[in-house]
């Protein structure tokens, strides 16, 4: 019992951290297919060895899995496919996402690195060898440089949810169950001032429905008000708590 309040309190602190989530308007999805590096420069043709590209400081989300690992740059707007890591990268990796990771989870990350560049029409901007870590921390609705239409949070038991079009899906931290789910992207429904979700688990089929309606919430640990409430059914388990959509502001009572 004490180990799950815990675990629920920490987590409701990655969650609501902050005020307000920081708008981007750079965002660009996150891919970590087949890719072609740049042809060589004339003077490596003739055998004379160009400098190495220049280690430059960035933040933004790295992710890793079956898909590939890949960093989307804050700054710059632009997604690079990590090719080079150090190794001490994966287990940071694996810490940043717990409790309840899911497949291919984004985290917050500042790194240095070298950017190779690469021909124009491939599906990154380039790749990046990572030389070296700053931080790597959970991705919380205050970090994230991702639009993303709802981040939702609850209590008793703790979870959240984060409904993204951009990132292509419904991602589900169980924290009581210490489990991550990930659920196929789907339009909503929109009727008036309520969202409806309804999609399924592409591992097990499972349906899940999500409801979002706008009227005042409370998440019944913290002074913070939201906006937006949410209503969680999958199978039998229903979770109920507060949400918040991008850009807007959280007040306090």
């Amino acid at each position: 019992m004490q180990k799950s309040l815990f675990i629920g309190i920490t987590a409701l602190f990655f969650f609501a951290c902050s005020e307000r989530p920081a708008p981007s308007s750079n965002a660009s999805s996150q891919t970590d297919t087949a890719i072609s590096l740049a042809p060589q420069q004339e003077g490596q043709e003739r055998g004379v060895a160009a400098p190495p590209p220049a280690i430059q400081s960035l933040r933004g989300m790295y992710r890793s899995g079956s898909e590939g690992a890949s960093f989307y740059d804050c700054a710059a707007g632009k997604t690079y496919a990590v090719r080079g890591r150090p190794v001490e990268l994966d287990s940071l990796y694996y810490e940043a996402c717990q409790p309840a990771p899911y497949e291919n989870e984004s985290v917050y990350a500042a790194v240095r690195g070298e950017i190779t560049p690469v021909p124009p029409g491939q599906p990154v901007d380039g790749v990046l060898r990572i030389t070296g870590i700053d931080t790597i921390t959970a991705k919380t609705m205050f970090n994230t440089c991702l639009p993303f239409d709802f981040w939702c949070l609850g209590t008793e038991p703790f979870w959240g949810l984060l409904i993204s079009e951009k990132e292509t899906g419904l991602f589900l931290k169980d924290i009581g169950r210490e489990r991550g789910r990930r659920f196929a992207w789907a339009t909503p429904k929109v009727q008036g001032d309520s969202w409806t979700y309804t999609t399924s688990d592409p591992a097990t089929r499972e349906k899940v429905s999500v409801i979002v309606r706008k009227t005042p919430c409370s998440d019944g640990m913290s002074d913070r008000r939201y906006n937006y409430a949410v209503e969680i059914r999958i199978g039998e388990q229903v979770l109920r708590g507060c949400a918040i959509r991008y850009g807007e502001r959280v007040s306090r009572e």
